[in-house]
């Protein structure tokens, strides 16, 4: 398990090495389904912060659009980090199948932005594959 923590892992589309996380409210452009035109990717997220007493939660809202069409949107409740608690990912999964595919985690996520290792305590993983102008999830 320590080995694959921390050996890299090689990602691979068409010829070229694609294993991107992408941030919140930034526009990605790539050829998902390896047919001439890129496909517009876009993750935005909306937090709403809830004080009872001494304690703070925050409810966390994420959408994902490709070519501006929704194929994934879910506010995760009660969590006690403002940190956004859905990561996504561009991989390439299967280099024969000759497309790039979309993950989805879902769960308590630490980044390294605050010193530390990418560290997570995935609840889910959602796999999506783009074809004919449509996510499917697998």
């Amino acid at each position: 398990m320590a080995i694959l923590l921390f050996l890299p892992v090689k990602c691979n589309a068409a010829g070229k090495n694609v294993c991107q996380t992408l941030a919140e409210s930034k526009t990605y452009r790539y050829n998902l389904d390896q047919k001439g035109k890129k496909e517009s990717i876009k993750v935005s997220v909306s937090k709403k912060e809830h004080k009872n007493g001494y304690a703070i939660t925050y409810d966390l809202k994420t959408t994902v659009t490709v070519n501006g069409k929704k194929i994934y949107g879910k506010t995760l409740k009660g969590r006690y980090s403002d940190n956004n608690q859905v990561k996504v990912m561009v991989v390439d999964t299967d280099q024969k199948d000759k497309q790039m595919e979309l993950l989805i985690m879902e769960g308590e996520i630490d980044d390294g932005s605050n010193g530390a290792f990418w560290t997570s305590d995935i609840e889910h993983i959602y796999y999506y594959q783009y074809d004919n102008g449509k996510a499917k999830r697998k």
